[in-house]
């Protein structure tokens, strides 16, 4: 056994080390993948917004150790559901698996069907004239908008109304120009108009059987008598006519130049016209809310136009997703989602419960767990989807199957397994059990200490919530403290001497205090070891080391390093 421990292990820990780290990498990623294949069996609402990755993962099977075969049609089932992400989305919101969250929030579902039904319409190169116009012939339902609130039917189908009596005659612009515009100056011009208007009410009242009301009093009985007084009528032109019209050709502006690039092909548009594009028009569906204050005569009711807002943000959210999309933004798009579902969905479901409806935190926490996973495997698959290498492919698994190791995760998470490094110094009691030359069996010892092995962390609460970093045991087996030192002080010599299995090997035990907010760590343990002492360089250059088995008890100050997390459960 001694012969053992005098092998020349250099080389072979050289060769050993690179071979456990890929074989690890090769590991992980297996698993990595394993896992992401029982997520979505596990979570219907990730089946449904990847439902070719999920088709994909259930024909590998059990053949997923052998994923890197298969990476390529992975990579594809990625693209295209990325594609579809929002016809995936109006899937997932018909679908049964959300009815224990609709139930709970009844008007949930209109709020995201119908702003999916716009941003689809928006995707599929509609003008958000046409796309308003759209909704409000098959999508658009008094019953559902008036659970969100009961002036947004009418206002939603006024906007419409005045948006398509505004219509230009020529398709080189969906509205009239701010010129003609100046034609309703006319009095008696802007009356015939208001007239038009009022029975085009009439019409769709009775088309739908519909009688639309804001604020408790009914549009043709607010047109009515605005169409008694000229000024009234002067008023509601200047005030919200011509600021929608505005609002409309700044829509038509931008549309136009896009389809005009599209139709020309010389230069494809860019995010920046996208994106300006979806803002206009969202901008232009905002009108609503001054259509609603039109229609109201007091003040402290024409401040709750802004209850309006929940109705407009999933159309915002949706449109920024399309463009993501559109422009291959992948990660953007599913940050974009995540974040409308925790607003939408998991602060109402904690608002309830704060409320007083304990039962409901079930529902939330099994939400929080769809989140995560859709964050996790979302972004997996956003850059995955767009890796035009292999290359960058390989990254991207490495990314997210082996995430870097970082001493915050310890601090944030309630369990934490990783194979860990610290580098700092040390200062302790050491028992020598083979005499060196000036020491005693029992000293007093300090220098520099690099330990390494596998750590089982937990984060630490005060009673206020107050972060007080992390408990760590650690069990280390090897201690490289004496090379780490030879390093620091002899950074240009190129090798280090001869290593022995027996000079690094130091197992031991730690309980370790990760300091708040820092990657700061202090310990305190046992270990044996490890038998390399010293590394000097004398001054003809031959090198000298300083050998001696011992254990020691000591107190440690260093720099947390995870190396590879194995594990993590969050709170």
């Amino acid at each position: 056994m001694a012969s053992i421990g005098n092998l020349n292990v250099t080389n072979l820990a050289d060769g050993l080390a690179k071979f456990l780290v890929a074989r690890a990498k090769e590991e992980l990623s297996v698993a990595f993948f394993a896992k992401f294949q029982k997520e979505l069996e596990k979570h219907e609402q990730l089946e449904i917004i990847f439902p070719v990755t999920y088709q994909n993962l259930q024909i590998i099977g059990n053949e997923i150790y052998q994923f890197s075969a298969y990476i390529e049609l992975l990579r594809q089932g990625f693209q295209k559901d990325l594609a579809n992400i929002l016809p995936n989305l109006q899937k997932l919101i018909n679908d049964p698996a959300m009815n224990p969250v609709f139930k709970e929030l009844p008007e949930l579902r209109a709020v995201l069907s119908d702003g999916l039904y716009i941003a689809i319409r928006l995707k599929q190169g509609d003008h958000v004239g046409n796309a308003v116009d759209s909704y409000i012939s098959f999508q658009a339902k008094k019953d559902s908008l008036d659970k969100i609130n009961t002036n947004l039917y009418p206002s939603v189908v006024l906007l419409n109304i005045f948006s398509q009596s505004l219509r230009a005659t020529n398709d080189d612009s969906y509205w009239i120009s701010l010129q003609q515009m100046k034609k309703l100056e006319n009095t008696t011009i802007l009356t015939l108009y208001m007239g038009l208007v009022y029975h085009q009410i009439i019409n769709f009242e009775k088309q739908h059987n519909v009688s639309l009301i804001i604020a408790g009093k009914t549009v043709l009985e607010v047109l009515q008598k605005a169409d008694e007084s000229v000024q009234a009528m002067q008023t509601f032109r200047a005030t919200y006519l011509e600021p929608l019209l505005a609002t409309g050709k700044l829509v038509d502006q931008r549309f136009h130049a896009i389809k005009k690039e599209l139709r020309e092909g010389a230069e494809k548009p860019s995010y920046e016209e996208y994106f300006e594009l979806m803002q206009v028009s969202v901008n232009f569906i905002s009108e609503i809310k001054n259509i609603y204050k039109a229609f109201v005569e007091d003040q402290k009711a024409k401040e709750q136009s802004n209850d309006l807002d929940k109705y407009l943000a999933p159309i915002q959210s949706f449109g920024n997703i399309y463009v993501d999309v559109n422009q291959k933004n992948y990660v953007s798009a599913i940050s974009e989602f995540a974040f409308l579902y925790k607003n939408t969905i998991i602060d109402k479901l904690r608002k309830k419960i704060d409320d007083g409806k304990k039962e409901l935190e079930d529902l939330m926490e099994k939400h929080q767990e769809v989140i995560a996973a859709l964050v996790k495997y979302g972004n997996f698959v956003a850059v995955v989807a767009k890796a035009e290498t292999s290359d960058q492919v390989k990254d991207a698994i490495e990314a997210v199957a082996l995430p870097a190791g970082s001493a915050r995760i310890k601090r944030a998470t309630q369990f934490n397994v990783a194979l860990n490094a610290y580098l700092g110094g040390h200062f302790g009691n050491e028992y020598l059990e083979d005499q060196v030359a000036g020491r005693s069996k029992w000293s007093k010892i300090y220098g520099i200490s690099a330990p390494i092995g596998i750590t089982i962390s937990t984060d630490l609460h005060g009673k206020k919530g107050s972060e007080l970093g992390s408990l760590s045991a650690m069990i280390n087996l090897i201690d490289i403290g004496a090379v780490a030192s030879f390093r620091t002080q002899n950074d240009s010599t190129a090798n280090i001497p001869e290593l022995k299995l027996q000079n690094i090997l130091a197992p031991g035990a730690f309980v370790i205090w990760g300091i708040p907010q820092t990657p700061l760590s202090l310990g305190y343990g046992w270990q044996r070891g490890p038998q390399l002492r010293e590394i000097t360089i004398s001054a003809n250059g031959t090198e000298n080391t300083i050998e001696s088995s011992a254990y020691r008890w000591s107190i440690f100050f260093a720099v947390d390093i995870p190396l590879i997390n194995f594990y993590t459960k969050t709170k």
